[in-house]
């Protein structure tokens, strides 16, 4: 092959960039053995509460999380949600 027709194919030839997937950064963001629900990886993610309940729920399917129900109380209301803690 000569010269003219050679073709590199690494990444570090390139300007690409390799990343980790949003339930990898949710996953590496939790501090083991704390409470979360999916409303406050939300907003600390900056997506929605049900891509961040997607995430948390693949997660736990892996056997990297464990959840429960559970009632959280708010300044004016209460709400029942999941629960989830980092193994």
């Amino acid at each position: 092959m000569s010269k003219k027709n050679q073709i590199l194919i690494t990444l570090e030839d390139s300007d690409l960039e390799l990343c980790k997937s949003f339930r990898e950064r949710v996953y590496d963001a939790l501090p083991r053995g704390k409470n979360t629900i999916p409303s406050i990886v939300a907003k600390a993610m900056g997506v929605n509460r049900r891509a961040a309940l997607m995430a948390l729920s693949q997660l736990e399917k892996e056997g990297k999380l464990t959840s429960e129900m559970g009632t959280i109380k708010f300044e004016k209301s209460t709400s029942r949600c999941r629960v989830f803690t980092k193994l």
